[in-house]
């Protein structure tokens, strides 16, 4: 008899002698996995691919900290996005916005009426479409590139890692969904950063699945195969 038979003889033996042992020691070790599945986290961008200690990582990482940032969409959706009160709204939501840790800067459609306009917001709707008017069409894109639709960039500090950039994104969403939007407007956080947090989750949820179900087919499996013994779930035990 080779190696290989007698340790799985051994094996056999065990759960013939202990099943109790070895069902209790299996689910305890399942039990376990499922815990240890909870410390599995997704991570995106060059980290995962590029080794920080050699020079290509160091070189990568300098660049990172000195050049590049990423920034961040407000999109806000309303019936005139130069309504008096809209424009008010977006002023106090951007200042709010600025007062968050990691934000560099917050622009859109306010600045632009203010930097025409001595530094002030006009209240009067004749007084904006008057400064507006000013304004190149191809700057007002920017800003304004419909008639139900007005876009605020926030740009993040550079250099930021992937924990702290989340959490710049978690602090601007709270800012949003605590602010108080004029009726028929609806504020969307979008940009590189919410992606790639939503891309982050929806891998998580979609690998849970994918070994809750890959785990469910098993012992579907198991369950017809040895559908003609007792235990069909612990053939040796039969």
């Amino acid at each position: 008899m080779g190696m290989i038979e007698k340790i799985f003889e051994g094996i056999a033996g065990i759960i013939n002698r202990r099943p109790a042992l070895v069902a209790g020691l299996l689910i305890a070790v399942f039990c376990i996995a499922l815990y240890g599945m909870t410390f599995i986290s997704m991570q995106t961008g060059n980290e995962v691919y590029q080794d920080k200690t050699s020079k290509d990582g160091i070189l990568n990482t300098q660049y990172t900290q000195a050049f590049q940032s990423d920034s961040l969409i407000l999109i806000i959706e309303t019936n005139d996005p130069l309504n008096p009160d809209v424009l008010t709204y977006i002023d106090t939501l951007e200042k709010s916005v600025r007062q968050q840790q990691n934000i560099k800067s917050a622009n859109g459609i306010v600045d632009l009426i203010k930097a025409a306009n001595g530094g002030k917001l006009p209240q009067s709707k004749a007084e904006i479409d008057t400064i507006v008017a000013k304004i190149p069409p191809e700057v007002q894109k920017t800003a304004v590139p419909s008639n139900v639709m007005s876009l605020v960039q926030i740009q993040l500090d550079e250099g930021l890692s992937e924990k702290i950039r989340n959490g710049a994104l978690a602090n601007i969403q709270k800012v949003v969904s605590t602010s108080d939007p004029t009726p028929g407007t609806k504020v969307t956080v979008t940009g590189s950063p919410a992606f790639s947090k939503e891309m982050s989750t929806s891998l998580g949820k979609d690998m849970g699945m994918l070994i809750g179900g890959a785990m469910v087919l098993i012992i579907i499996v198991m369950g017809i195969l040895f559908a003609y013994v007792r235990y069909r779930f612990c053939p040796s035990c039969s």
